[in-house]
């Protein structure tokens, strides 16, 4: 079986390159740091300590890359 650079668990339209960078990420409740886990072209996954909710609107800041206007997509349970 030959190689697919898109795994089961990627089958997005957009390639993620698995980062381990420092970011923040503002709400509507505040800024808090995080921590990007991945990123590709069309999203992020991202840790927080903030408890975000699917729809909810935010701004991730990565430095040297910038200021990314964003929505909430996908939320982890108990996280």
């Amino acid at each position: 079986m030959p190689d697919n650079p898109r795994s089961r668990s990627n089958q997005r339209g957009n390639l993620r390159k698995a980062v381990l960078w420092s970011g923040t990420l503002a709400t509507t409740k505040g800024a808090v740091d995080c921590r990007i886990i991945n990123i590709s072209t069309s999203g992020a996954k991202v840790r927080a300590s903030a408890e975000l909710h699917k729809g909810e609107h935010v701004t991730l800041a990565i430095r040297n890359l910038g200021e990314f206007h964003s929505t909430v997509v996908w939320v982890r349970e108990g996280h």
